[in-house]
């Protein structure tokens, strides 16, 4: 291994000093008249190969994945009108549902009110009827208690005058005179009264 290094070591110094010698009274290949024919043949003759390598393997391949891009964007940009379409016709249904729940609510409501305002004057009838025939119960208690109150109050009051001629005078006084003076008296009361 030792002497494979040295030996590539020394073929690399020798080469050295040959090249650098050479290059130097030659010069530059390109800038030399004497060698542009072949620099233009390869020229063109390399140009040629990577042209037709270009045309014939890499635009191929580069034009079917442009037209395999396009048709993905088309496919994509008409599933997305068939999404934009179909989102339409659902926000539409959903309009609607909600329109007629609505409606619905409001026929609800309204059905609901009408029912709520006929119980409530039926129930307010019901009331009023009631009432009308307490107040009657009552009046027809009322004429009653001054029917009979008056005729209690005549016969108190009859009571006491005789009570009172027999202290005053010493004599008692005629019933019948008695009961048609407190009569006419109580109703002279009552004309007054009412």
């Amino acid at each position: 291994m030792k002497y494979n290094f040295i030996f590539i070591k020394g073929l690399l110094l020798v080469c050295l000093q040959y090249n650098s010698g050479f290059a130097a009274e030659a010069g530059m290949p390109q800038l030399n008249p004497e060698f542009w024919p072949a620099q233009i043949f390869w020229l063109v003759v390399s140009f040629v190969f990577l042209y037709l390598c270009i045309w014939k393997f890499i635009l191929p391949k580069i034009t079917k994945n442009i037209e395999d891009r396009k048709s993905i964007i088309m496919r994509d940009l008409q599933d997305a009108e068939k999404f934009k379409e179909e989102t339409t016709k659902k926000i539409q249904e959903y309009n609607r549902v909600i329109d007629d729940a609505k409606n619905d609510a409001k026929k609800i409501i309204l059905e609901e009110k009408n029912n709520l305002e006929k119980e409530l004057n039926l129930k307010k009838q019901k009331f009023d009827d009631e009432i009308d025939k307490e107040i009657k119960k009552v009046e027809n208690e009322i004429k009653n208690f001054q029917l009979t109150s008056t005729e209690k109050v005549n016969e108190i009051a009859r009571e006491v005058v005789n009570s009172l001629m027999m202290k005053i005078v010493g004599t008692e006084v005629n019933e019948s005179n008695l009961k048609a003076v407190v009569e006419s008296s109580a109703k002279k009361i009552n004309q007054k009264q009412i």
